[in-house]
């Protein structure tokens, strides 16, 4: 069993193994979705940080070392500063 919220809060328990894979498809596919407009999904973040973040890129930011080479809004970098590992 699958349960459905509807945009105005109402609850559906879908049954229907048809039913049931389409619902989970959709939120996946609403969830995974979500980061589609953030600067990490576009150029330059995505080609210097990846899908996965394995990249010396991310290692230098959670090293709090990012620097960038792109014209990057300082918002971005301000977030960016703030993913850095706290030291042990």
């Amino acid at each position: 069993m699958v349960t459905y919220i509807g945009s105005y809060g109402k609850r559906t328990d879908i049954t229907n193994k048809l039913d049931m894979e389409q619902a989970i498809l959709d939120s996946n596919k609403k969830k995974f979705s979500q980061s589609f407009h953030t600067p990490f999904y576009k150029d330059p973040l995505r080609r210097e940080f990846g899908f996965m973040g394995f990249t010396s890129a991310a290692q230098a930011m959670l090293a709090g070392v990012y620097e960038s080479n792109d014209n990057l809004p300082q918002a971005v970098l301000d977030v960016i500063a703030q993913w850095q590992m706290p030291e042990e």
